[in-house]
């Protein structure tokens, strides 16, 4: 009778010792985020290349539609904060969004820093004219280099805040 006795509370230990260290793990378990904003850099990449095929096919201003273009994606964007570098050799524009707050960039196009600002929810741009092949944007102490293909080059910066972190797309070399 003992030995029965004996294996119910061993039984009854190792259940409720089961029970606790289900209970520990679940306390202890958290959900981590992982953010994945590659998309919007693939996204944008097909789009500017589709208006820029469109351009070159029905012989429009290319300018003039990469400003309409960028306007228009930074509305519907998921980004926070959109920049983006378009033109050729002998004319680029850089131009920008943002969702948050106010905010400025600085651009060296072969004549040193020119600041560039933004007000929150207005798109601004400026050309400049006849710049450096190689082109350096800052942004929030980062600076992102650009190098003007012979042809139409198109090039952006796209960042979004999650939970006080900063999430940043390019398609540029950043130091």
């Amino acid at each position: 009778m003992d030995k029965k006795g004996q294996f119910y509370l061993l039984m009854t230990i190792i259940i409720v010792g089961l029970i606790f260290s289900f209970a520990a793990v679940i306390n202890f378990s958290q959900k981590k985020s992982s953010v994945n904003f590659d998309y919007l850099k693939d996204e944008l990449i097909i789009e500017s290349e589709n208006v820029m095929d469109d351009v070159l096919f029905n012989n429009k201003n290319m300018n003039e539609s990469l400003i309409d273009f960028s306007k228009t994606y930074s509305t519907y964007s998921e980004a926070d904060n959109l920049y983006y570098i378009f033109g050729n050799r002998e004319l680029v524009t850089v131009a920008g969004y943002l969702k948050l707050s106010d905010g400025k960039i600085f651009v060296d196009a072969g004549s040193g820093n020119q600041e560039l600002s933004f007000s929150k929810n207005v798109y601004n741009s400026r050309d400049f004219i006849n710049p450096d092949r190689n082109i350096k944007v800052t942004v929030n102490n980062v600076v992102y280099d650009f190098s003007l293909s012979l042809g139409e080059n198109f090039y952006f910066i796209l960042s979004k805040e999650v939970k006080e972190d900063v999430y940043i797309v390019t398609n540029a070399y950043s130091n």
